[in-house]
């Protein structure tokens, strides 16, 4: 973890350097040596071992980066780009085999986004869910259905028309919204 948080650290350093030299002197020669720098040190910190190789062990569903993807998720690192990279994860994850500790922190991050959401990385977690879905987190969005905030509302029953969707859950109609009161599909 201490790593996702200095890389993460980097990477805003080299992104803080170009807007500078940017600032200063727009396409001058120190814009251009921050830019440089930047783009040969992004793929190297952006993921431990390499962005790139990275995603192509995780296409081809490596347990050991299963787990660091998962590790990566849970930390939530916020650097250029890193939702766009989140989303990729997210995606490939979903193909992957998990175990079930896999799936309840893929679960504890799913609430989180719907608690939290709003950031691009939602939608993805939102179809990872038919991943991670299970009777207790069924139960913990059908909680936040309830929620006073329209927004956490809004995100979870986007998770529960994920798993409508995929057949995972059947809607039970109630009587002050359609979406809640959802029961598990046999």
């Amino acid at each position: 973890m201490a790593t996702f948080h200095s890389n993460a650290a980097r990477i805003c350093e080299l992104s803080a350097r170009i807007r500078h030299a940017w600032s200063e002197n727009p396409h001058g020669s120190e814009h251009h040596a921050a830019c440089e720098e930047f783009h040969r040190n992004y793929d190297s910190l952006a993921f431990p071992g390499g962005l790139r190789v990275g995603l192509e062990r995780l296409a081809e569903r490596d347990p050991q980066i299963v787990e660091l993807v998962i590790q990566f998720l849970e930390f939530d690192p916020r650097f250029f780009r890193s939702g766009y990279i989140k989303e990729k994860f997210l995606r490939r994850l979903k193909r992957c085999d998990l175990t079930d500790a896999q799936r309840r922190r893929l679960a504890n991050m799913i609430l989180r986004s719907v608690d939290s959401g709003g950031r691009r990385e939602f939608k993805g977690f939102s179809r990872l869910a038919v991943a991670a879905q299970s009777p207790m987190l069924v139960d913990a969005v059908t909680l936040r259905q309830l929620s006073s905030d329209p927004e956490v509302v809004r995100r979870a029953n986007a998770v529960m028309h994920v798993w409508e969707s995929n057949h995972l859950i059947a809607p039970v109609v109630g009587e002050s919204n359609g979406r809640i009161g959802m029961s598990e599909a046999t």
